[in-house]
């Protein structure tokens, strides 16, 4: 009787379900080490090699500053990625800015197995940082109160935690390219 209710599932195209399963798993429960380290190297090593670098500025937290984003929303032109909004209008670094920034997403030691969530207030892209490599292009979602990145490419992504000075050295660089927000502190 289990294989019949599984083929139906297989047959009418329910098998999102499992993956948006699979997602919140790995939500709650941490990225599990053998996904970590398959997906890690194929991104930093594309980041690595971006020739262009460009900003998305995150809006208001969800949840810590929520009065501040609705109005945000209702007021400026924003745009969503990864069902996440943003200010609209890409920002373009100095090119001394994104050269470290490159250089930062595209070491593998700025990233550390992202362990689960860590109950402060919800994951919340204060940047999406995207990389340009031809036809390639890279996602790095960055939230400052998390400490945490994910990571999309063309063919995967990851969850990670942010490692060692990875966080000072992001503050200091993205801190300074603020367009709409108060500059972080």
């Amino acid at each position: 009787m289990w294989r019949l209710a599984l083929a139906f599932v297989t047959l009418f195209g329910l098998s999102p379900v499992v993956h948006s399963v699979e997602k919140e798993n790995r939500v709650v429960d941490g990225e599990p080490p053998a996904r970590f380290d398959e997906n890690i190297k194929a991104l930093t090593a594309g980041m690595a090699k971006a020739k262009t670098l460009t900003l998305l500025e995150g809006l208001p937290h969800q949840m810590f500053e929520k009065a501040a984003l609705d109005k945000e929303l209702k007021d400026k032109k924003t745009v969503k990625q990864r069902d996440f909004p943003f200010y609209e209008g890409a920002i373009t670094p100095k090119a001394d800015d994104a050269k470290a920034l490159i250089a930062l997403f595209g070491d593998l030691k700025s990233f550390a197995r992202y362990r689960g969530e860590k109950k402060c207030g919800g994951f919340h892209p204060d940047w999406l940082v995207e990389f340009k490599d031809g036809d390639d292009t890279y996602q790095a979602l960055v939230c400052f109160g998390c400490h945490e990145a994910r990571l999309y490419g063309p063919k995967n992504d990851v969850y990670a935690d942010l490692n060692g000075g990875m966080l000072e050295k992001l503050h200091a660089i993205l801190g300074a390219q603020h367009k709409n927000r108060l500059k972080e502190k």
